[in-house]
């Protein structure tokens, strides 16, 4: 599962930059403000893509919607973190969390064998 998730996070991570980048590549956009959002784009979407590939890793036993949901809340607020405080510490910490936190979901929204009594 966790390597279905860190697979999710880098495919999230250059599908959405490169959603983010020709987004905002206009003639009167600097490559700074590309850059931005293109991290920002590349944030959004591995926050999808990380419960997904956590799902996948799991060969789709889990709940997909238990673990997206928290990896949307977790990257929403390491997000707003990281442009309140004006510093990018808590965007190397967002992914982690979110691998995390998709894995636990995940395995525990798993069906569980029902155990089978037997007589002596």
């Amino acid at each position: 599962m966790v390597l279905g998730g860190i697979t999710g996070f880098f495919l999230g991570y250059v599908v959405g930059g490169a959603i983010g980048a020709a987004a905002y590549s206009g003639s009167d956009a600097d490559s700074y403000d590309q850059l931005g959002a293109a991290l920002f784009g590349g944030a959004i979407m591995s926050s999808m893509a990380i419960p997904v590939g956590v799902h996948l890793g799991n060969r789709g036993r889990g709940k997909l919607v238990n673990s997206l949901l928290p990896s949307l809340a977790i990257g929403g607020l390491g997000i707003a973190v990281a442009v309140g405080s004006d510093n990018g510490i808590p965007l190397l910490v967002i992914p982690l969390a979110q691998i995390i936190t998709s894995a636990w979901m995940e395995s525990s929204s798993m069906p569980r064998p029902i155990p089978v009594e037997t007589s002596p």
